[in-house]
């Protein structure tokens, strides 16, 4: 049983469109660009077409506000490692930046910070590429052999031995010696003489864009990246395979369908949305929520209920039981309780709450689903 479709809210749409904006302007990303030149763009549209699926649909439209949320609190903390990551994550999620590359191919990266391995990885791992790491020179010369990358991301200033000396001893080796390899350094040359270049290396400055990543990563996989000639087939193959990637991201495995379903019964009660502060003001409300608990609109119910635990809970201690969220991040919680309308009704609800959290496990807001509790049998039935 789906939930009636959501639109984008405006207010998100609009801090999409800034963020697009912002990138193409900064980036040579040419669908985006051909897109920001469009006179006719319609995100919801774009969405709809991109995940046809009611279900899909409506999961990565949460999904990207999250994505705003954490776009938002990385800006307020100047975190620019995140804020690259969380745009290179909304850029995939709308189909933009598409390249084509080789089937199964597989990117080594070796880097003493756990923040620049994690960026990468994720960059990587959303193109299409399989992935491994190294957190220094000697773990890395241990791996790569079995592995057999066909790249390696080598990190020139490594604990142990420089990413210098981890290249002459992969080309020691037969096995090691045709990788190509890309330097990641924030100096401005690679310190490597030509007659010590015997295979393919590259070089990429630190701090990098993540657009510039993958156009290197794809330049030395001699992947096919489709540029101007890009088409409407290679588009379309493209997003059947992300959408089938989209998928397994969000959690649309049969199990979790089959326990969301469990919570939506198909007994015809109506399951009510609703998105909230970590200080108790609603972000979303179902237009069914809110009709329920007698507001005309979704704004209207947003705008005028500046605390829930007090405003739409009988019993304020009702709060302590979404606090337990926090303290144990990974547990959903499914709660009994009562909620008051504005016509003062008390109705018996079944909740099922949970946190949500960006892709650094900081807490942004909590998330639910509320449907009318079972009626109690009448005596004498």
């Amino acid at each position: 049983m789906s939930l009636p479709t959501m639109n984008v809210l405006p207010s998100c749409a609009y801090y999409l469109r800034r963020v697009l904006k912002r990138t193409c302007d900064s980036q040579n990303i040419l669908d985006l660009v051909r897109t920001e030149k469009a006179s006719n763009y319609d995100l919801a549209e774009r969405l709809h077409f991109l995940y046809p699926n009611n279900y899909s649909y409506e999961k990565v439209v949460l999904y990207l506000e999250q994505l705003i949320y954490s776009h938002q609190h990385a800006q307020s903390q100047r975190d620019q490692v995140a804020l690259e990551d969380i745009t290179s994550q909304i850029l995939w999620w709308l189909g933009y930046g598409i390249t084509i590359h080789p089937a199964n191919a597989k990117v080594f990266v070796v880097d003493d910070t756990i923040e620049t391995l994690k960026l990468v990885t994720t960059l990587l791992s959303k193109a299409g590429y399989s992935t491994d790491s190294a957190l220094n020179g000697q773990l890395a010369l241990a791996k790569i052999p079995s592995l057999e990358p066909d790249l390696i991301l080598l990190d020139v200033n490594l604990p142990d031995i420089d990413g210098y000396q981890v290249y002459q001893k992969l080309q020691e080796s037969s096995d090691t010696a045709n990788i190509p390899v890309i330097f990641l350094s924030g100096v401005d040359t690679i310190n490597l003489q030509p007659q010590q270049c015997q295979n393919r290396v590259g070089y990429l400055a630190k701090p990098f864009k993540p657009h510039n990543l993958l156009k290197c990563v794809n330049r030395y996989l001699k992947a096919y990246s489709p540029g101007d000639t890009l088409t409407d087939d290679m588009l379309v193959n493209e997003l059947k395979n992300r959408q089938q990637y989209a998928q397994r991201l969000i959690g649309l495995s049969d199990s979790y369908l089959a326990e969301d379903i469990a919570f939506h019964p198909q007994d015809g009660k109506a399951t009510y949305f609703f998105r909230a502060t970590l200080d108790g003001r609603y972000l979303r409300v179902s237009q069914a929520f809110a009709q329920l608990c007698g507001y005309d609109s979704t704004e209207d119910m947003i705008s005028k209920v500046t605390n829930l635990w007090e405003q739409i809970y009988e019993h304020r201690a009702h709060q302590e039981q979404w606090t337990l969220c926090l303290q144990f991040p990974d547990k959903g919680r499914i709660l009994s309780a009562k909620i008051k309308t504005q016509q003062n009704n008390v109705l018996d609800v079944v909740e099922q709450i949970c946190l949500i959290q960006d892709s650094y496990n900081r807490p942004l807001f909590y998330q639910g689903y509320i449907r009318l509790a079972p009626s109690p049998p009448r005596s004498g039935t």
